[in-house]
């Protein structure tokens, strides 16, 4: 499938490295022709995603990622942001819980000897708008302290010093993610399901899990899956395609592109523009 359009990007409102004016001028440089801005758990950096493509001339469509119960993320497309005060309290929880892991990631590295710096200088360096997370840390620890990439990923992973702990038990379901969306005028894609319940490990108990999670989803209301990931393989793309179609769901696709701080680039996956038209009309 031709990428020509990419659903699912990050800007410095959440946890990616440029801003949405930026995303939107490196979308038109890869022959873009419609994108999707959709940070995590905010759309604070929406109203400048829309006006800077309006003068470009190129489609943008609202969106955002919410951080579930049980790391499952779920996508939701042509919401209405304008609802800001109703999309606040939604997250009030979360967001409280977020801020809590990041002071304490900051407090683990302090207390190993490690790094001592507060919240304040690694957003002043790094360049971030919005909520603070574990990413940033990482970042600050590659381009200012010049720490290896293989180093960060040992901190970043289970286990590791830079590794969350927050409690989801204050994220929203499933369930209150995919109603909340739809109370917004979008549709709810289930958000990299391969990367979330494989990791590339395969067994029959995954399988069984994930299918049984897609089908409580389903009823649910969820409106289709993320088949297209830039972390998806040939045979997980495949398999997930089928999987839409068995559901009737609807199969969207984007890179996840966080700018420098994952360094995956815009349309490094995504979909062709007639199947983003049929999922347009959806919402």
């Amino acid at each position: 499938m031709k990428t020509e359009v990419d659903m699912h990007l990050h800007s410095n409102y959440s946890d990616g490295s440029k801003s949405p004016a930026e995303i939107v001028l490196d979308a038109q440089k890869k022959g873009m022709k419609a994108i999707c801005l959709t940070d995590h758990d905010t759309v604070d950096g929406l109203p400048e995603f829309i006006c800077s493509a309006k003068k470009i001339n190129i489609e943008a469509i609202p969106g955002i990622e919410i951080s579930c119960r049980d790391s499952i993320h779920v996508l939701g497309y042509g919401i209405d942001f304008f609802q800001t005060e109703k999309i606040n309290r939604f997250f009030v929880s979360s967001r409280i819980a977020k801020q809590k892991d990041f002071l304490l990631v900051l407090k683990r590295y302090r207390d190993a000897g490690v790094m001592d710096v507060d919240a304040e200088e690694i957003r002043r360096t790094i360049g971030f708008v919005g909520q603070a997370g574990t990413l940033h840390v990482a970042e600050y620890r590659r381009r200012v302290l010049n720490v290896p990439f293989e180093q960060i990923k040992k901190e970043v992973c289970k286990g590791g010093i830079c590794r969350s702990m927050c409690d989801d038990c204050n994220y929203p379901t499933t369930k209150e993610a995919i109603d909340f969306i739809h109370e917004l005028g979008g549709v709810a894609i289930l958000a990299h399901p391969a990367n979330t319940f494989f990791h590339k490990k395969y067994s029959f108990k995954k399988l069984h899990i994930f299918l049984k999670e897609v089908y409580r989803m389903k009823s649910e209301k969820l409106d289709g899956i993320e088949v297209y990931h830039s972390k998806h393989s040939f045979l997980e793309r495949s398999a997930l395609s089928a999987v839409a179609k068995m559901m009737n769901f609807l199969a969207t696709g984007g890179s996840d592109s966080h700018g420098c701080h994952k360094n995956i680039p815009i349309g490094n996956a995504g979909i062709d523009h007639h199947s983003f038209v049929e999922i347009k009309n959806k919402f």
